[in-house]
């Protein structure tokens, strides 16, 4: 009798019956909810037809969510690959170098953060507890061997530059972590399209001349994994660099809200398989900031029974994150990419007018310092009122640094073991918009098993 894992797998998502239904139908297969019943009973094996859909919407493979009773072995899929649970089997599997080539494209106070991080933790010793770190050695990936080959940039300020140069280069404002030695990787000019907004085009100015050709670069520095840093905002510009990467045979890990590896239309991550490249993204977690904050509080409502009626977040600070974002027109994916992450932890919808998440104002005395203030209100036994207000003081591009790391190592596991397309795992732990949403808990599972292998 074939038995099947597929509930206990949506119980653990925190998903109905009906979300898989409605997924089932999406693909033109309909299935009721009485078929679902019979099939959790053990009334009903389920069909290949259904297997291999269930697969593909959870994003597992076989062997994980069916197995035989009678022999108590799970078993062995054959048309969904162990390689699944993060991605599509790509071609050919790259063999690790040893060493992680990477390249940035924009050199901010992520990047400065992402790059001071790398040389803070060069002589961490493996088995260490770091701050902000799930390991010092990833998947056989120490922290030393990330090594940054390429940086892309448009300012005047800091094109030509060394990177170690450009990372402590005006605009830039975050804290000082140490000293970062002469990297021999001069800053390359990059593409505009709609990177530099109204408020930030009053402080930075393009190099002059041409953009350079960026597949030459990646493919001349034998870049394996690219990293997004641009502005919130920037829909054509991130595309853009996305053909360049495709067409370099480069890992991504997609930094900023615009929607990749979560494209509701599935063209990017589409894309990505058929390269056979694997995609980290998208909207880059912080270690404790607003928006986990705000996911593990609403959490703890609804896993303590209390019903979240109405809830804010609200965000400032004085970098030049906070400068764009005062361009409102260029908050929409921003906005969408921390709503979802809170809104993700409940099993029913919130009106839009009782939830409000996003950035609020810019105070340049801040410098890279954020403040968040989140209020929640709830109902609770009796119908009783419950408030509860939290205030969180960070350095904003530090407070990422760390999960980029980890990321970085994630994504060229993925290109070392053949993995294409969104890597699910990964992304959910590390993204605030991932193409599946998970319990953080059952997400940092998730992880532990994809670097496990």
């Amino acid at each position: 009798m074939i038995r099947t894992r597929v509930f206990e797998v949506l119980e653990e998502r925190g998903q109905k019956q009906r979300w898989l239904i409605e997924k089932f139908k999406s693909r033109g297969y309909g299935v009721s909810e009485s078929y679902l019943s019979q099939i959790k009973s053990g009334a009903k094996e389920p069909s290949t037809h259904f297997i291999h859909t269930v697969c593909e919407v959870l994003g597992m493979p076989e062997s994980r969510l069916f197995y035989d009773e009678e022999r108590e072995q799970i078993m062995k899929g054959k048309s969904v690959k162990k390689a699944a649970v993060s991605g599509s089997a790509r071609k050919e599997a790259k063999p690790s170098k040893g060493k992680i080539n990477v390249a940035i494209v924009g050199v901010g106070n992520c990047a400065s953060s992402l790059v001071q991080g790398r040389y803070f933790y060069e002589n961490a010793v493996e088995g260490q507890f770091i701050p902000g770190l799930m390991h010092v050695n990833l998947g056989g990936y120490h922290i030393n061997d990330i090594q940054f080959v390429a940086a892309i940039d448009i300012d005047q300020n800091k094109v030509g530059k060394d990177l170690s140069q450009a990372i402590f280069t005006t605009p830039n404002n975050t804290i000082k972590l140490c000293d970062v030695p002469h990297q021999g990787v001069r800053v390359a000019r990059g593409m505009t399209h709609d990177g530099l907004g109204k408020y930030l085009s009053q402080i930075i100015k393009k190099s002059k001349g041409g953009t350079e050709d960026i597949v030459k670069l990646l493919k001349d520095t034998d870049t394996h994994v690219v990293i997004n840093y641009l502005p919130v905002g920037s829909e054509e510009a991130t595309k853009w660099y996305v053909e360049q990467v495709l067409a370099a045979g480069c890992g991504f890990i997609n930094c900023i809200p615009v929607f990749i590896a979560r494209d509701q239309y599935g063209y990017w991550p589409r894309r990505f398989r058929e390269a056979g490249l694997p995609i980290i993204g998208d909207d880059i977690k912080s270690q404790v900031g607003a928006t986990i904050v705000h996911r593990v509080l609403t959490r703890l409502f609804r896993e303590r029974g209390v019903r979240l009626d109405r809830t804010y977040q609200l965000n400032f600070g004085g970098n030049t994150d906070f400068l764009n974002m005062l361009e409102r027109e260029r908050l929409e994916s921003k906005k969408i990419s921390k709503t979802c992450a809170v809104t993700s932890q409940l099993d029913y919808e919130l009106p839009a007018t009782d939830v409000h998440v996003g950035p609020s104002d810019y105070v340049p005395w801040l410098t890279d310092r954020k403040f968040c203030y989140i209020q929640m209100e709830g109902t609770t036994f009796g119908n009783v009122p419950l408030r509860a207000e939290v205030k969180l003081e960070v350095w904003d591009s530090p407070n990422s640094a760390g999960v980029v790391l980890d990321a970085i190592r994630c994504c060229k596991l993925g290109l070392d073991r053949g993995i294409a397309g969104p890597l699910l795992g990964p992304s959910s732990y590390f993204m605030k918009s991932p193409p599946e949403q998970y319990a953080d808990d059952v997400a940092h599972d998730k992880v532990e098993e994809f670097i496990r292998g």
